[in-house]
């Protein structure tokens, strides 16, 4: 996270010219070239300005707090000065960073121009201003600065009750999507499952379609099995229904063979 170091400042760019100190030697005459410039000023002190190409380097050190280190970038790449310097690009007033005093209803027409005209361009310049730019507004600077803290304390509170607002309505959105996951599912006609004991049965026959024994049921074959053959090895009790109706067939050939031979 960058920090902008100052708040009262406040940048603007603009074209000036500087005396090209080379080209002056050589040609044995003043040579100037045209030099985007930028001008530093701070809210409530009209005394002092800072001048400088925009592309040298700045004096305004920039801290990153997650690596907690500085560099020094030019005027034009610096985080605070960017916006200024895209605007001077675009051919467009620049304002100063946060709210422009427009945009704040508490204060007349008349009083944003004297505002304007002491360096203090926007609602958060004012509430941050100085001891040396609060002796500049008189008896009103500790009213304005503190209707100025409350306009941006309100603001924020408005940010944070709209992202909340904005997750808590889509939180919804969610429950309503799941809702109707859930309700279309339900509404789905199921598909109706045959008893297990006759689905085995229906296999079977299917399995041994020229079988009597087919569409017995297990148990009915073990008990036809015990009184055919009541002194005959009985089938496993871990057999299953294909092999309870072989066995059953076996039985039956052998019961018939018996009765022909006799």
């Amino acid at each position: 996270m960058v920090e902008q170091v100052n708040k009262l400042a406040f940048f603007d760019f603009y074209m000036g010219t500087m005396l090209n100190e080379t080209e002056t030697e050589r040609q044995k005459r003043p040579i100037y070239e045209d030099v985007e410039m930028i001008r530093c000023r701070w809210a409530g002190n009209t005394k002092n300005e800072h001048h400088a190409p925009a592309s040298d380097r700045s004096d305004r050190p920039v801290m990153d707090n997650n690596t907690n280190t500085k560099w020094w970038p030019k005027w034009k790449e610096h985080p605070d000065c960017i916006a200024a310097y895209e605007a001077f690009k675009q051919g467009q007033a620049v304002a100063g960073n946060g709210t422009p005093l427009e945009e704040w209803a508490y204060i007349t027409a008349s009083k944003r121009a004297e505002l304007k005209a002491i360096n203090i361009m926007t609602v958060d310049q004012m509430a941050n201003l100085d001891p040396v730019g609060m002796k500049r507004l008189g008896q009103e600077g500790n009213d304005l600065k503190k209707q100025a803290a409350l306009y941006l304390e309100r603001a924020a509170g408005a940010a944070v009750d709209a992202r909340l607002s904005a997750e808590k309505d889509d939180m919804q959105r969610q429950i309503d999507e799941l809702r109707e996951m859930l309700a279309a599912k339900a509404e789905a006609p199921k598909a109706v499952k045959a008893p297990a004991k006759v689905a085995k049965t229906e296999a079977a026959a299917e399995a041994m379609p020229d079988s009597p024994f087919a569409g017995w049921e297990p148990d009915d074959i073990r008990a036809w099995i015990k009184e055919a053959d009541p002194h005959g090895k009985q089938p496993h009790h871990m057999l299953g229904k294909v092999g309870l109706v072989a066995a059953a067939d076996e039985l039956n050939l052998r019961i018939k063979a018996a009765r022909q031979a006799a």
